[in-house]
């Protein structure tokens, strides 16, 4: 599931690309579009989702969880992108296996072993081999180091997601908790953003433009949030965010095949880097896994 989550989270990469070339939606007007459009789908199909009443004491837990994992997130690492380089951003969203692996031995005396430390660096070694060959491409970048820290930011924000709040995700129904967390996040978000989406020009968007935004939203967004939750009711957290380094591998594959990108020795030992590592850290962490039942 968190395999399949990370191939999803991907499409949103060369969707955003295609849809901000050809229509006048921005980068704030998508993470908004993920978070309220997946809010909408979960209250449609509100009727024929599973019941479970949330304990009091866990709504707190639920508002510091859609801060984090959903509206602060989203919202940091969108607006980022737009002021720094696509490079840097691309290195930082390696980071929350580290963050991940950190915050558990920091405040949860969780231990490191060695050789998935070194799992998780050969893969970050080959998400920065394909970050750095791509760095050549044209882009643009108002003010890199604000937008270095809102990248930051999101993934450390992501982080804190996984590691603190697996309690709450295991114990509540993925559809029940992501409906909540979803519905937070956008009334939380709705008063900023109203007036941007009441006075958007929709009625100019192409059917095409449309179609990018329901694979943002679906395919990209309330699915795998679906399918990673179930995954982490599993796994642990640092197995989840491991999974990440997936996410640079299946934007350039997709970017290949639709003429974004062009191949390169460069990539191809890249892509080997990032199989390798990830390959290490999910055999290693099968076997904890297993003991624990």
């Amino acid at each position: 599931m968190a395999f399949a989550a990370m191939l999803l989270f991907a499409i949103i990469s060369p969707c955003a690309k295609l849809l901000l070339a050809q229509s006048p939606i921005d980068s704030v007007m998508i993470a908004s579009l993920r978070l309220i459009g997946s809010a909408i789908f979960l209250l449609l199909l509100l009727p024929i989702l599973p019941r479970q009443r949330i304990q009091r004491g866990d709504i707190l837990s639920l508002l510091l969880m859609s801060l984090c994992g959903m509206a602060l997130s989203m919202y940091s690492y969108t607006m980022g992108i737009g002021l720094t380089l696509p490079s840097h951003a691309g290195i930082l969203t390696t980071l929350p296996p580290m963050f991940v692996l950190l915050l558990g031995w920091v405040f949860l005396k969780q231990r490191i072993p060695w050789m998935r430390a070194v799992g998780i660096a050969i893969a970050a070694i080959g998400v920065l081999i394909l970050v750095v060959s791509n760095s050549h491409a044209a882009s643009s970048a108002s003010n890199i180091l604000l937008g270095d820290g809102l990248c930051l930011l999101a993934q450390l924000l992501l982080a804190c997601y996984f590691v603190f709040f697996t309690g709450l995700i295991k114990r509540y129904h993925p559809f029940v908790l992501l409906s909540w967390l979803f519905g937070i996040s956008s009334l939380i978000v709705l008063p900023f953003v109203w007036d941007d989406i009441l006075h958007f020009p929709w009625a100019q968007l192409s059917a095409s433009s449309w179609g990018y935004i329901l694979a943002i939203v679906l395919g990209s967004t309330l699915i795998p949030y679906l399918l990673i939750t179930g995954a982490q009711r599993i796994l642990a957290p640092s197995v989840v965010t491991c999974y990440n380094y997936v996410q640079p591998l299946t934007a350039l594959l997709l970017s290949l095949a639709w003429g974004l990108e062009t191949m390169s020795w460069g990539k191809a030992i890249a892509i080997s880097l990032i199989l390798i590592g990830l390959s290490i850290v999910i055999e290693l962490i099968k076997a904890p896994t297993k003991n624990v039942s």
